[in-house]
């Protein structure tokens, strides 16, 4: 199979350094700001979505204005313009995801040093609380994977205070969160993002493509692929792919948009229709089978884990306590899998893709 790949940063490894572009997502500390733009103007740009066809929204003009450590007001001219899939649908979502693009010479020495283009996860709808829950799970979700490992998309966590240029809606205040760019990510991992239009298994590095499949099993999520793209797109559907110089130019997948899983379940999210499922938060393994104690040390890496990934829900600011008992709940059903020989032997090895394992002993 031939695959042509184009690489999006330079493969100077020797000479990548972690910059300043890191310190936005180096602080768990909330962040507030205001975002000053013609919101009337955004909405409008949420509408029908043809899918696969991408669509060329025009940029608006705004103003992000925060307060440093020192109490100083720091503005900073930025454009906006919705952005997503789903979510910029009119009868999904009543405030649609962002695209926020910084003048990058005008932040140098703010709080966005170094950011050019990021993506801002908002609120979708305007009941408040529970809109905002959404919001903080799928946030978590980032969180639980960086717990993980480090080949993940760092988050911020902010509360957004939305002012309309245009004088037709009431300033709001709701949680959001930026997602750490694409190529900052790869930099900070010495990897080298790329674009290809397919991948197979044997290209993955299998101890961290076994991590991914897991995490998705953990959190509920089917939303994913890790072999094709779809059309008009790069693969795979809901990851980036970096090549690591130091694993032999292995591939590594990195997960985004986590809305469609079990542990965020947010409204308008549905199964796909072919595995017959009732819910998104019945869980389906969809990983390859591994051998070699490859999916044994996973599980290790996530019982490790597991108390730092429950304190995420238990000290994250605005998380109300029905979401967070009901995560925690959701986690220990997964954490009851996975250490139970015979459940693991059912749910994972028995639906894993490829050659199965032999079963242990203790689970016949």
């Amino acid at each position: 199979m031939k695959i042509k790949v184009i690489l999006l940063t330079t493969i100077l490894y020797a000479s990548l350094t972690l910059s300043s572009n890191a310190n936005l997502f180096e602080s768990d500390e909330l962040l507030h700001f205001t975002l000053e733009a013609p919101l009337k103007s955004l909405l409008d740009q949420r509408g029908e979505i043809e899918r696969y066809k991408p669509v060329d929204l025009p940029y608006l003009n705004g103003v992000l204005i925060y307060e440093d450590k020192g109490d100083e007001s720091v503005a900073l001219d930025v454009r906006i313009k919705a952005r997503g899939n789903t979510r910029r649908m009119r009868e999904v979502c009543d405030f649609p995801p962002i695209w926020v693009n910084f003048k990058k010479k005008k932040v140098k020495g703010t709080e966005f040093e170094g950011q050019n283009k990021l993506k801002l996860v908002t609120h979708c709808g305007e009941e408040g609380d529970s809109s905002e829950q959404i919001v903080l799970k799928e946030y978590l979700a980032y969180r639980i994977y960086n717990l993980i490992t480090e080949y993940s998309f760092r988050v911020r966590l902010a509360k957004v205070t939305y002012v309309d240029t245009n004088d037709h809606r009431r300033p709001v205040t709701r949680y959001g969160f930026f997602i750490e760019d694409e190529n900052n990510m790869a930099e900070r991992n010495n990897t080298v993002s790329l674009r290809i239009n397919e991948v197979t298994r044997e290209m993955y590095d299998p101890a961290l493509l076994n991590i991914y499949d897991i995490y998705m099993f953990m959190i509920g999520n089917l939303d994913y692929s890790v072999l094709k793209a779809e059309p008009n797109s790069r693969c795979c559907h809901n990851a980036r792919l970096m090549i690591h110089p130091e694993k032999e130019n292995l591939v590594v997948p990195v997960p985004y948009d986590f809305d469609h899983a079990g542990l965020v379940a947010a409204p308008y999210a549905r199964p796909p229709k072919s595995l017959n499922l009732r819910s998104v938060k019945q869980r389906l393994y969809r990983g390859f089978c591994h051998h070699d104690g490859i999916v044994e040390s996973s599980i290790e890496i996530l019982n490790e884990r597991k108390k730092a990934i429950y304190d995420l829900f238990e000290h994250t600011e605005g998380l109300n306590f029905q979401s967070r008992k009901e995560s925690q709940n959701y986690l220990k059903s997964f954490y009851e899998i996975i250490n139970d020989p015979k459940k693991l032997q059912r749910q994972i090895h028995e639906k894993c893709q490829g050659e199965k394992p032999e079963p242990l002993a203790s689970a016949r």
